[in-house]
């Protein structure tokens, strides 16, 4: 199964990410891919368990003389090659709702999407948020 997790966060919270990957990888059943940004992606860079490592640049992380429609047209670019990998599942690496990721759901059309927080129609497979302590 072609798995693509999608981690959109900061250095701290993509670090989480890898008992995720690496479980899903080490079981054998699936082939895991990430998309992260270009700030985060050094943190997976040499990971064993990721197939391929996809990133792009965040507007606000874009290098000096980096212009903003570069970096939009590098996105566009990497949108279709996603859309290409014809991916099983995508699983949004979130600790809370963030509807940014659903955007990179619609250009890879999954069949199942996982993802924390609240319904949605591309969403497939809801994980209830954790609860919070008073």
């Amino acid at each position: 199964m072609r798995v693509l997790i999608i981690c959109r966060d900061n250095i701290g919270d993509t670090l989480l990410t890898t008992p995720l990957i690496s479980a899903l990888a080490q079981s054998g059943q699936h082939q895991v891919d990430v998309l992260t940004n270009n700030y985060a992606a050094p943190v997976l860079q040499h990971n064993p368990d990721i197939r391929q490592l996809f990133y792009y640049t965040k507007l606000h992380h874009r290098e000096a003389g980096q212009g903003r429609l570069a970096c939009l047209l590098q996105r566009l670019k990497l949108m279709l090659t996603l859309k290409k990998q014809r991916y099983d599942v995508v699983i949004l690496a979130k600790s809370r709702w963030d509807q940014h990721g659903l955007k990179w759901v619609k250009t890879v059309r999954p069949a199942r999407v996982i993802a924390l927080g609240h319904p949605h129609p591309l969403i497939t497979d809801l994980l209830p948020p954790p609860s919070q302590s008073p």
